[in-house]
């Protein structure tokens, strides 16, 4: 779900941009719901954006915990991670690779 990718990539924005995420987040055009979870207010997102959170800080007992709210175990919550993982790397290696110089 592109969604939660786009959850998942911004799950890091303070920290990146050194700012809180609402300052971070106010020219984003994102859904209002994934606004509010980055910016720790209730909202759909906020169980799987706390899943991410706890399979970031090696949390297993957490991510099981959350992960099972949402219907999902651990192998399946696993391969999620190691996609969006891949997902993410496509993508950052995609932005930082130079483009070619003019011909």
């Amino acid at each position: 779900m592109p969604a939660l990718s786009l959850l998942g990539l911004l799950s890091y924005v303070e920290p990146i941009l050194e700012m809180p995420p609402t300052q971070a987040l106010a020219n984003i055009p994102v859904a209002e719901g994934i606004r509010l979870a980055l910016c720790g207010r209730k909202s759909a997102f906020s169980p799987w954006l706390a899943l991410v959170q706890a399979m970031e800080r090696a949390d297993w007992n957490e991510a099981e915990r959350v992960g099972r709210s949402a219907g999902l175990c651990m192998a399946e919550l696993s391969r999620c991670y190691r996609e969006s993982f891949v997902e993410a790397d496509t993508l950052f290696r995609a932005l930082s690779t130079p483009a070619p110089a003019p011909v």
